[in-house]
């Protein structure tokens, strides 16, 4: 599908106020100093198909601006166009308006209309009648020189070049390689073999540092001198019996412990024994004491005088309570009396300011007289704000006559109480002075009775003759022998421990001995399978490197100037995608502006060609070209020439291009 432009026509489109061309599908030099508009008719024709400008932007300003810079107002913005499209697509005239939206005499913004064929539409459906021409991605590919090699994503290009080239056929001679990729692309394999030897790689790196401390532990062996450090193929029986002899002696020693603490405990039950015959002979002593006087009498009468004393001198504290309670009673009253009078003060200010207020009989405002009905409506909200202030004076006022009633009742009760405390006060220090006089009394009856005979009395003369029994029973404290005991013990288990760590170090380093030999070997396997990964990684580095070649020359042999860069090749073997066009040698970014439009004219016959599809090409700067321009579309070019102070049109006649 071959897409040529007609005819173009503008009217009040950014700085250009009226301009037509007829192209007739013509290619055409635009001649103009710069800044005449000559990118304006380009912009222009985008803004037509994709609402866009020549840098991309949706947002650029296609209005006219007047001396302030802000957009001239009731003006109709207006791009039209006529394509004809090849293999039977026919003409169509394109045209797209932006009008002023204006709703009740007020300024809403913009609206854009459509038209295609002189048939209005829908921007939505205007664009998808272009979309179905070509896509606006294809289209820019196809019309803008610069996009595909400096505007398009490098990985984005590349993949569009791949697809330029079609299927490449695959490196000869590397079957052995292509069988153990299982479905993987070599890329692919590429990341499974370096995740493999960072693993293995990872894995070997750690092995020295364990080799290192066990050997390590294995020297601080040797220097602590143990039986078996320095010959382990010693027999170690002897160093078993010896522990044995050492395990024997404490189980020895455990047993003759065990039977001096049961002798032990029998002797401690004769002590217990003699202390209750002991207590029991205390209480007969007691008892005997008792049945020769009235001991337990004076004791009783002791014992009552005492709770008398108590029972009195707790009344007396009960009315000393009682007391404090209303006096804190009396306080919370007296401070509740003190915040009501404040509240009556405030009450009585409140209702003297009411009084003070006179009514105003004219407005505030504007100083005439208030008409009757207002300042009578007035008195009346004053007279009701004063009632209502005075009600609640009288309710302050209520309140302080019933705490001064409450705190005067409370008085009275505390000066009641008071007078009989005092008098129970007095009554309880006699009731004290003869109490203290009574039990000194008991006291000397207590302790000048006599003392019985003891050894006429046969229960206590038992009880004596079994203790003396049982004294003459108990032997002497085992404490040294079972101290003697446990010395002995403590000396064999430190030697015992001392065996043991030696038989375990001695067992460790020969495992440690292990260890070291299945390190090592696991080591030298691991750098084995590094090496081969190596191989592998090489030879798909060698693959990839002839498949890139093979790839570079389908991809290249597509143009006719230009040669793409798609592989970098490192120094250390390593192949990295790019994707940049070069100009006998020289890359895209370093070209001069007029080998960057002759790459990018090859660029776009080479899509044009894939996509079947041309689009009038616009190539702004084109006096900077000085090189042949061999186009398969047609050609639009924007030249700036000194002098030219309006946009002028030359047709020139399209020579056939060979395919």
């Amino acid at each position: 599908m071959n897409m040529t432009l007609q005819n173009l026509r503008l009217e009040n489109f950014k700085g250009i106020h009226n301009f037509e061309a007829t192209f007739d599908g013509q290619d055409a030099r635009i001649l103009a100093e710069n800044g005449a508009g000559k990118t304006t008719l380009f912009d222009a024709w985008l803004w037509l198909l994709f609402g866009k400008d020549s840098t991309g932007r949706k947002d650029f300003e296609v209005r006219p601006l007047g001396f302030d810079n802000h957009p001239l107002k009731g003006l109709i913005v207006l791009v039209e166009a006529t394509i004809a499209v090849g293999q039977g697509g026919g003409t169509h005239t394109l045209r797209k308006e932006q009008h002023e939206k204006v709703v009740k005499d007020q300024f809403r913004g913009y609206e854009t209309l459509c038209w295609i064929d002189e048939v209005p539409k829908k921007v939505g459906e205007f664009q998808e009648f272009i979309d179905s021409l070509v896509p606006e991605e294809q289209f820019k590919m196809l019309a803008d020189l610069s996009y595909f090699n400096a505007k398009l994503h490098h990985t984005e290009r590349r993949k569009m070049l791949l697809a330029l080239a079609g299927n490449v056929a695959s490196p000869q001679g590397w079957e052995n390689l292509l069988a153990v990729l299982k479905g993987r692309s070599v890329k692919d394999f590429e990341k499974v073999l370096k995740d493999q030897k960072n693993r293995h790689t990872k894995d070997r790196d750690e092995i020295n540092p364990r080799i290192d401390e066990i050997h390590r532990g294995l020297l601080e062996y040797y220097k602590a001198g143990h039986p078996l450090a320095h010959d382990h193929s010693v027999d170690d029986t002897a160093l078993q019996a010896k522990r044995q002899a050492i395990q024997d002696t404490i189980a020895d020693l455990d047993e003759q412990r065990k039977t001096l603490l049961d002798d032990e405990k029998a002797r401690q039950d004769l002590i217990n024994r003699i202390n209750h015959l002991t207590v029991q002979r205390l209480d007969r002593q007691s008892q005997m004491r008792s049945e020769g006087n009235q001991t337990q009498a004076l004791l009783a009468e002791k014992a009552r005088i005492a709770a008398n004393l108590a029972e009195k001198e707790e009344a007396v504290n009960a009315l000393h309570r009682q007391i404090k309670s209303i006096e804190r009673d009396i306080e919370l009253a007296q401070t509740e009396l003190k915040q009501t009078q404040q509240f009556l003060d405030r009450a009585r200010a409140e209702i003297e300011a009411v009084d003070k207020v006179n009514i105003a009989s004219v407005c505030y405002a504007c100083g005439q007289k208030l008409p009757k009905a207002k300042a009578e409506e007035n008195q009346t909200k004053q007279q009701a704000q004063k009632q209502a202030l005075i009600q609640n004076a009288e309710k302050f006022k209520e309140a302080v006559n019933a705490n001064d009633a409450k705190i005067e009742q409370l008085q009275q009760q505390r000066t009641a109480l008071s007078g009989k405390a005092a008098e129970l006060y007095k009554s309880f220090r006699e009731l004290c002075d003869s109490a203290n006089v009574r039990k000194a009394e008991i006291d000397a009856a207590i302790a000048n009775r006599p003392e019985p005979n003891y050894s006429l009395d046969p229960e206590y003369d038992k009880l004596n003759w079994q203790i003396t029994e049982l004294q003459a029973q108990v032997g002497a404290p085992v404490a040294e022998q079972l101290d003697a005991i446990e010395a002995r013990k403590t000396q064999a288990e430190a030697e015992l421990d001392k065996l043991n760590a030696a038989l375990a170090q001695a067992d460790r380093a020969k495992a440690d001995k292990v260890r070291i030999a299945e390190l090592e070997a696991k080591e030298k396997d691991l750098a084995q399978k590094i090496a081969q990964v190596d191989q592998q990684l090489a030879d798909c580095a060698a693959y990839r490197a002839a498949e890139s070649r093979l790839i570079e020359t389908a991809v290249n042999g597509r143009f006719t100037h230009i040669q793409f860069k798609l592989f970098n090749y490192n120094l250390n073997g390593s192949i990295e995608e790019c994707c940049e066009a070069t100009l006998n040698g020289v890359p895209y970014a370093d070209m001069s502006t007029g080998q960057q439009i002759l790459a990018g004219v090859d660029v776009i016959n080479a899509l044009s060609e894939h996509y079947g599809i041309s689009v009038p090409l616009w190539i702004d700067h084109a006096e900077s070209l000085t090189l042949p321009l061999e186009a398969k579309s047609q050609v639009v070019e924007l030249y700036a020439q000194k002098g030219v102070h309006e946009l002028t049109i030359e047709i020139e006649e399209k020579a056939a291009v060979a395919a």
